[in-house]
Formats: C-alpha cells, structure tokens, sequence
C-alpha cells in the first residue's frame, strides 16, 4: 500500500512539472478519445443525451444543496441589501433612504391639498 502512494505522489509531482500547455492540450486529446471510445462503445447515442442531462441535473441539485448548507439561517444574506451594497448604500443609508420617500410622499400629499 505504501508503494503505491509513492508512485502516485510521484506521477502527480512528474504532472505538475509539465508546461500549462502541454497539460491543456493532454486534457483536450485525452477528451477527445473518451468521445470517440463513447462513440465505439454506445450503440443508441440518444442515452448519452439522456445520460448528459441527468449528470447535469445532478451537478445542479448538488450546487443548490451545497449553497444552502453553506449559510446557517442567521447567516444568510439578504438580497436586498447585499443589492443596495453592492451600490454604495450601507443599511443606515437604506433606512434613511427609506424615511426620506415616505418624508416626500407625505409633502407631496399635503401640497397638493
């Protein structure tokens, strides 16, 4: 067992070595074949759409479940002012935002009695 955690460390180092491009074009050949051995190997290839589709709604199901557990229920943020942040509003601002338009709204009123 401890031989084999040798060889793969040192594969894995040997890998890390190499140039980002030849990595990148391993990656795309090495692609490339698995496509090609898919298109050997599956005889109906309307289940490898079947098959890409399910493996994709499951990488969406667990990105949801990975969201909502990241953030206990006190923790989560609210959109609305992550959105006023995001603009340059703190929340002292978004309440005094808020007193504002109800200030003008109700001058508004009156002046038009």
């Amino acid at each position: 067992m401890k031989g084999d955690r040798k060889s793969i460390h040192a594969i894995t180092t040997w890998v890390r070595r190499w140039l980002p491009k030849v990595k990148a074009f391993l990656v795309i050949v090495s692609g490339m074949a698995a496509l090609v051995l898919l298109y050997f190997i599956v005889h109906n290839h309307d289940n490898l759409f079947i098959v890409a589709k399910a493996v994709h709604s499951l990488g969406i199901f667990v990105h949801q479940v990975h969201q909502v557990h990241r953030f206990t229920s006190s923790q989560r943020p609210n959109p609305v002012s992550a959105s006023f942040q995001s603009h340059g509003f703190s929340d002292t601002n978004n309440e005094l935002l808020s007193q504002l338009s109800l200030l003008h709204h109700a001058d508004h009123t009156f002046s038009t009695l």
